[in-house]
């Protein structure tokens, strides 16, 4: 029984360093877009395009936003990770994570526009 439990308490660590890793990539793609939109915007001014200013700041600020919730998912998932090392029972909590292999994974769409 112990060795099971091992097992899946492997595994149940594998599922979470597979969302901390989906998470900072998502983090990085915020980062990424927030600044691009941010030199979309300076651009923009330089050339006098109000409107495209406007679309630019929307963009900065949505991009800021994914980083933000990307960075908190990152951070809570670490807490998870090195907190349960620190509880009784550090193996049944782990283990418990095999649920996220069965949970749907947040998908993002991206839109281009031309």
């Amino acid at each position: 029984m112990s060795g099971l439990l091992l097992v899946l308490a492997i595994t149940g660590i594998l599922a979470a360093l597979g969302r901390v890793f989906r998470a900072g990539v998502r983090a990085l793609f915020g980062l990424a877009e927030s600044y691009m939109a941010g030199q979309v915007g300076q651009r923009r001014a330089e050339h006098g395009d109000l409107t495209g200013i406007a679309d630019a700041e929307t963009a900065r600020v949505q991009g800021r936003r994914r980083r933000t919730l990307a960075t908190l998912e990152l951070v809570l998932w670490l807490a998870y990770l090195i907190g349960a090392q620190f509880t009784p029972w550090p193996r049944e909590l782990y283990a418990g994570l095999n649920v996220l292999w069965l949970l749907p994974r947040r998908t993002s769409v991206v839109v281009v526009r031309r």
